[in-house]
């Protein structure tokens, strides 16, 4: 296991332009990119600032440019050298703060990963971290699109009872196509079956629990606003069980690794 992610919590909530500074050098025209994330939440009227909606809007952006931000993040955040996630640490500040004002909810979820069969480096009984951020869908007919596991429906599909699933439709950039969900860094699953499937396609069933430890600290936000987000979580009768299809960005690798090993095993991005 990975050493839980801590440090940035104690960071000053800045403007995005600043959170994206110590990584910059990683990309093309992320000036840009910054610009347009914050002038398509410039109109959202929530709990949310603009520069909280618009580091969520980065982090969903397919850049014209490779890499995307989404794709350095997330290595940084499966490093095991947890001295890798410094210079993100103005950004995940920002980021994780925005996410963790959003209503979490119960649900089951799913994530697909196309034309591989993952059941060997799952096994029953089988406690696994994924630090990486989990991006999600929310309309099961998305399924058979080409950019998750397509018609022929060959690969291995994640069946996922989650405990703390985010939506961010609305600070997403594919918000009109797609209602995208998030699985939390650090999110603790146990393999609890593997579940038969027609054709190519298998199926593992995964619970998330809680960790024994914490493995991602929590923003240093105010009780006031902790308390309103469980007011609306209330109000909006989140604890309900909804279904939803899970994806990462946009669509999946995993690292196939022995299931003997001390490394979790989690999805990876595109190359």
């Amino acid at each position: 296991m990975l050493p839980p992610i801590r440090g940035y919590e104690n960071q000053p909530l800045v403007s995005l332009e600043e959170a994206i500074q110590p990584v910059a050098q990683h990309f093309t025209n992320i000036d840009a990119n910054v610009h347009v994330a914050k002038k398509n939440c410039a109109k959202l009227d929530d709990s949310l600032t603009v520069d909280e909606s618009a580091a969520i809007y980065l982090y969903t952006m397919a850049f014209d440019d490779k890499p995307n931000l989404y794709e350095i993040l997330n290595s940084s955040l499966r490093n095991a050298n947890r001295r890798q996630l410094k210079p993100w640490s103005l950004f995940l500040k920002l980021f994780l703060t925005a996410l963790y004002k959003l209503p979490s909810s119960s649900r089951t979820v799913w994530r697909c990963v196309r034309g591989v069969d993952l059941t060997s480096v799952y096994p029953k009984g089988k406690d696994i971290v994924w630090w990486g951020v989990g991006s999600c869908i929310g309309d099961v007919s998305m399924l058979e699109d080409d950019r998750f596991l397509g018609k022929n429906n060959a690969g291995t599909l994640f069946f996922i009872e989650s405990r703390n699933a985010k939506s961010i439709r609305q600070y997403s950039c594919e918000k009109d196509t797609i209602e995208e969900i998030i699985l939390m860094p650090g999110s603790f699953f146990r393999v609890n079956d593997h579940m038969p499937a027609k054709n190519d396609l298998r199926v593992i069933h995964l619970v998330e629990h809680a960790p024994p430890f914490t493995l991602l600290e929590t923003p240093l936000i105010s009780r006031q606003v902790l308390s309103q987000q469980r007011t609306v979580q209330e109000m909006a009768g989140i604890t309900e069980s909804k279904t939803t299809i899970v994806r990462a960005r946009p669509f999946d690798e995993f690292l196939v690794q022995s299931p003997t090993t001390d490394k979790p095993t989690e999805p990876s991005d595109k190359p």
